[in-house]
């Protein structure tokens, strides 16, 4: 009983491209959001709230660094400051 296994090809098999897509989307989020919580003042200015929202949505998409990311911010920001870059997450998903 020879049957012949037939591999997804990753350009065509739709719920593959999805994924691939949902990850790399997941992951473009994550690498903002880190990118803003550790600048250095050189480029892009460090901002908690807009970094928490990236990781905010980043973790939505699957990234689960983003989850622990958000974590630790959460020690260091303020509950209101928390709220506002979640109705940001909010906003930014209803644009999308």
């Amino acid at each position: 009983m020879n049957q012949d296994h037939k591999l997804p090809d990753a350009m065509t098999d739709p719920q593959l491209l999805q994924a691939t897509n949902r990850h790399a989307e997941a992951e473009t989020l994550y690498r903002r959001a880190q990118a803003i919580a550790e600048a250095n003042g050189e480029g892009v200015p460090k901002d908690d709230v807009a970094a928490y929202m990236w990781f905010n949505l980043a973790a939505a998409s699957g990234n689960k660094g983003a989850a622990t990311q958000m974590q630790v911010m959460e020690k260091i920001m303020t509950p209101e400051k928390i709220s506002e870059a979640q109705k940001l997450s909010r906003e930014w998903k209803q644009k999308k």
